[in-house]
């Protein structure tokens, strides 16, 4: 199989959720889609839809509001999208303006605004969509070109695509080998608990809380420990409490956290007015002036946390028990883990990283593989490599990207973690890679003129050292 010079594109996109097509949502935000697409755009999707990724999965409310969702098609300058703003799946998102979105209902609209993309995508003259192909690997074969390679999942079939840039969107999971490394109260959960042990991504998952449920419909009132402090461990204790019909008694379930649980507040001057105090100058968004713009929690549960505080005058929730985690307390911790019948871990997700070669075939080791919680990107949404070092030409975006907002994107100084938002993914993330992959495009002449120049002789070689990659990739 030689290289097919044809297949040349100036960006090459893996994963076609929401994290994947927010560039181009972005693109058309800021009036540059059809530049970006003249450039050539090929997207790789592994499954047989686009646009809403695993959210169909979840059985949770969106922890940002409807508005957030709804900016790419009333904001937008591209006519297709804007067309979308009568359709009957905007309009019932929109109804829940200033609120939640079920994620379910999150899904069907992303569903809609991602084929209507990928439409545009296929129409453009050198744009195209591969749906139910998976990307394999991806290799440096230049110094401005990679070639990666795509199997298509119905005829087994095996294609190196080449392109100026490659952005990785492919997703994100909850490694398990984790949990028998990280520490909790001065032990890892496994395997010491393996027999009562629940991801959190497992219970907001559809039927996820009917097996909790079912594990625990025995028990007059059992007892469950949630570790974690992020938004999926809040939600997770949110889904026990308000969505299962179990028999929760007082502090019977813990939100076992190691930082304080900070509260969002649209502004210093709300949260004071409801007595919240506990911030800085540091905690503040110097562009929003929003309190914990990024590390509060918001919505459902932050109504939750707040109510579990007494804050503001709220109904208490005295079933919840806040328990942050410290070196004194460590034996309490112990204790209640010890006594859990269920414990849900919500530590966090690590991107799912596509192997990456170097020119001479050798795996480049990334820092997105650790289980560590390092970033899978720098400030510039390029991907690391194992040592910290950007690979230029080679870009991340989505769930557990790492991306730490700064400067001119605002956000508090104190945030430490991952800010992982729709909006921003499809403004200022995705306008971040926009520019990189246009500024490229302004030099893609020669580059192309080479790839078009590649002989059936050279593309051959090519193809055989992508052939002893794809060995190595099997390996990893």
């Amino acid at each position: 199989m030689a290289l097919d010079p044809s297949g040349f594109s100036n960006c090459l996109i893996v994963g076609a959720g929401p994290g994947g097509l927010a560039p181009l949502f972005a693109a058309a935000y800021d009036g540059r889609l059809h530049e970006l697409l003249s450039g050539g755009v090929t997207i790789v999707e592994q499954g047989s839809t686009v646009g809403a990724g695993d959210l169909g999965r979840y059985v949770i409310s969106s922890d940002s509001a409807a508005e957030a969702f709804l900016d790419v098609v009333m904001r937008t300058t591209e006519p297709k999208l804007a067309a979308l703003q009568n359709n009957p799946t905007v309009s019932a998102l929109a109804a829940s303006v200033g609120g939640a979105v079920p994620l379910k209902q999150a899904a069907a609209y992303l569903s809609l605004v991602g084929e209507t993309m990928c439409d545009l995508v296929e129409a453009s003259a050198r744009g195209a969509v591969l749906r139910q192909h998976r990307a394999l690997f991806t290799k440096r074969v230049g110094a401005e070109l990679w070639s990666t390679r795509v199997r298509c999942e119905r005829t087994g079939t095996e294609k190196d695509l080449i392109s100026r840039s490659v952005i990785l969107a492919t997703g994100a999971r909850q490694p398990l080998t984790r949990l028998y490394k990280e520490e909790v109260a001065g032990l890892p959960l496994l395997p010491l608990y393996k027999d009562k042990l629940v991801q959190s991504g497992e219970i907001v998952s559809t039927d996820g809380l009917a097996r909790v449920e079912e594990r625990l419909k025995t028990i007059d009132s059992p007892k469950v420990v949630v570790v974690g402090g992020s938004t999926s461990a809040g939600s997770a204790a949110s889904m026990l409490l308000y969505q299962s019909a179990l028999n929760f008694q007082d502090g019977s379930v813990v939100l076992m956290h190691r930082r304080p649980l900070r509260i969002f507040y649209p502004s210093a001057s709300e949260a004071l007015a409801e007595g919240y105090n506990e911030f800085g100058p540091e905690d503040i968004c110097p562009i929003s002036g929003r309190v914990y713009r990024l590390a509060g929690f918001r919505l459902e549960t932050r109504e939750m946390i707040m109510r579990a505080r007494g804050i503001a005058g709220r109904s208490p929730e005295p079933r919840l028990r806040l328990f942050e985690l410290k070196e004194e307390t460590f034996g309490e911790a112990r204790h209640l883990l010890d006594q859990a019948d269920i414990i849900l871990a919500g530590l966090g997700y690590r991107p799912r990283a596509l192997p990456v070669f170097d020119y001479d075939g050798k795996p480049v080791a990334l820092m997105a593989q650790s289980d560590a919680m390092r970033p899978m990107v720098d400030g510039e949404c390029r991907v690391l490599d194992a040592e910290e070092e950007p690979i230029e030409g080679l870009y991340g975006i989505g769930l557990a990207s790492g991306f730490v907002p700064s400067g001119a994107l605002g956000g508090e100084q104190s945030f430490r973690g991952q800010a992982n938002s729709l909006w921003l993914w499809q403004h200022d993330l995705g306008m971040k890679i926009l520019d990189a992959v246009v500024q490229e495009r302004k030099e893609v002449s020669s580059i192309e003129a080479a790839a078009l120049s590649i002989g059936e002789e050279t593309g051959q070689l090519l193809h055989n050292i992508a052939g002893d990659v794809n060995t190595s990739a099997r390996s990893v």
